[in-house]
């Protein structure tokens, strides 16, 4: 039989899905709620427990280090006092039974469980014995002759907790024991006056002891049913509508070491009734949770679908006056493409006239560059033809000298003419991106430069702190920082500063490449500081500057280089600094 599902889901309502979706979330969110209530419930149970099983090992290991102490301490006191070593080197029961006659009545009424108090010889021979006879045998082949030992000792189906005190002489050498014999009862009394929880002493699934001092709050029979079961593995257990924790002591005989158990019975009916009213809660909190979501959903739909209604209606609305809109559109949307073309054409204006403003700056600098490059060559050109006509007048211009002074005016025409390929090089409009060094521009711009900042005694110092690639256009980076120093030489000039200076650093970091130039020329006066790099805006005099030069070099850093460059003052004047991507 094939399902058809889109059949099945079309039955329903988007409510109709909507809620069974949210029931299903809600069931699940369920689930996960009580099984976590229910893990939290068990760890506190399971916590409370273990903390009763560590206080019943605590006070059992307490109480017999108590009566350790208490009965070797005892034990020490009656073999000090008078006549008793003297009665046990002579083996004199007799005299050792009256000597200790009145210590023994006393011990018995500071602790009841006290069964007997019996003297060995040194060869574990009994000597004498006050109390219960019973608790006699001890094996001394398994005991040590000079310290204190106890523990269990279960013989003929008696079990006592024995305390043998080796007596020694002034030498230390043993004349004999005195043994403490204990009810085991007494431990099992211990915790129940403590904690309230019933104990037995169980070996071979027979009672040892369950003769406890303190009324029992359930017979014997619930023992017998623990030892009745199969699983003893288990350490929970239901009886007569009570339930029941065990815990077990595991104690070996003193001697033989027969292992036998002292069993105890923790109620946990309680815990057990609130762990089930816990889950019983739980249950209740998720329907009452279910049901209140559910009512939420019922009423949240209703005006869900109403207000979906009035908003049907206003979309009706809204489309009639969008169709009323969209009959004008057309020609509103022509008015506003040739509003937006005759500003983009303003500004594509504006921009070329700004180039153009910038190449006329350009030619005007390149011109004076010209004039201070050809300066020089043109003097010494002067000076060769002057030394001409000298040797001429005084008859000493031989061939020889006029070939050399040729030579030379030669030299100079040939550096004059370079000079102009290299400016002429230098404004070329290659726009192919190469690969170069980035202090091949630098060097290019200060040889272009050169002349103009020598004849103005203009220092200059370049540091290149690394060796950095650059992939873009070297000629604009050249331009840029040509435009940079023409304004550094004019700042300084028109200051007057002493010992001018400017200062060229190029260093690497972050895989960037950072041209930094900075002059002595006490810095920008303006604020904001970034205002110089507006077009149109100059610290020159009118007649000096465009207010160009600074736009155009950031124009053609971040634009055409995807560089940066910004100015800051310092501590001497502006640094100007250019930040290029470096190839790695």
């Amino acid at each position: 039989m094939n399902f058809d599902f889109k059949q099945i889901e079309s039955r329903f309502s988007t409510k109709s899905k909507t809620i069974i979706l949210v029931s299903f979330v809600i069931i699940v969110l369920s689930l996960v709620f009580i099984y976590l209530r229910y893990v939290d419930e068990k760890q506190f149970l399971y916590e409370k427990q273990n903390f009763y099983i560590g206080k019943v090992q605590n006070i059992y290991r307490e109480s017999k280090k108590s009566v350790d102490a208490f009965f070797t301490n005892r034990a020490n006191a009656n073999l000090e006092s008078y006549g008793i070593k003297s009665a046990l080197v002579q083996k004199n029961g007799d005299m050792l039974e009256k000597l200790s006659l009145p210590r023994w009545k006393v011990l018995k009424k500071e602790h009841p469980s006290l069964q007997s108090m019996a003297f060995y010889d040194d060869k574990f021979k009994l000597l004498s014995l006050l109390g219960d006879p019973k608790t006699i045998t001890i094996n001394g082949e398994k005991s040590d002759k000079h310290e204190v030992r106890s523990g269990f000792c279960y013989t003929n189906n008696v079990l006592v907790y024995k305390i043998i005190v080796p007596a020694l002489n002034e030498k230390s050498e043993n004349i004999g024991f005195l043994v403490i014999s204990v009810e085991p009862v007494y431990f099992l009394n211990e915790i129940k006056k403590l904690i309230g929880f019933s104990g037995y002493i169980i070996y071979h699934n027979i009672i040892i002891d369950n003769s406890l001092s303190i009324h029992e709050a359930y017979d014997t029979t619930l023992l017998s049913e623990f030892l009745a079961r199969e699983d003893k593995a288990s350490d929970k257990m239901d009886y007569k509508g009570h339930y029941f924790k065990v815990h077990k002591i595991n104690e070996n005989d003193f001697s033989t070491r027969k292992i036998f158990n002292i069993i105890f019975f923790q109620d946990i009916t309680s815990e057990h009734k609130q762990f089930k009213e816990a889950m019983i809660e739980s249950l209740l909190i998720v329907a009452l949770l279910w049901i209140i979501i559910l009512i939420v959903l019922e009423y949240g739909f209703n005006i869900l679908i109403k207000r979906l209604e009035e908003s049907h209606q206003e979309l009706i609305l809204k489309e009639e006056k969008l169709a009323l809109l969209n009959a004008n559109l057309e020609t509103r949307v022509s008015q506003e493409i040739e509003e937006r073309m005759k500003k983009e054409y303003e500004v594509h204006e504006k921009e070329r006239m700004l180039i153009h403003q910038s190449k006329l700056a350009n030619m005007g600098e390149m011109i004076g560059n010209i004039a201070h490059q050809w300066r020089q060559p043109l003097t010494e050109l002067s000076a060769i033809l002057i030394a001409i006509e000298l040797f001429f007048e005084r008859g000493k211009l031989s061939a020889q000298k006029l070939s050399d002074k040729i030579s030379l005016a030669q030299k100079q025409i040939e550096f004059m003419s370079q000079t102009i390929e290299d400016f002429r090089n230098f404004f070329a409009s290659g726009k192919a991106k190469k690969l170069y060094n980035l202090e091949e521009p630098i060097k290019e711009a200060l040889n272009l430069i050169h002349s103009s900042l020598h004849n103005n005694h203009i220092a200059v110092s370049l540091h290149i702190n690394a060796s950095i690639s650059i992939e873009g256009y070297d000629n604009e980076i050249a331009q840029a920082v040509l435009n940079i120093l023409s304004n550094a030489k004019d700042i300084l000039i028109e200051r007057a500063v002493i010992d001018p200076k400017i200062t060229i650093t190029i260093r690497s970091e972050n895989h960037k490449g950072f041209i930094e130039i900075e002059d002595n020329g006490g810095g920008i006066q303006i604020e904001p500081i970034e205002k110089i790099f507006e077009p149109y805006f100059s610290t020159k005099h009118a007649k000096s500057g465009t207010g160009i030069g600074l736009y155009m070099c950031k124009s053609i850093i971040e634009k055409n280089n995807h560089g940066e460059l910004y100015v800051t003052n310092t501590a001497h004047g502006a640094l100007f600094t250019i930040i290029l991507d470096a190839v790695v």
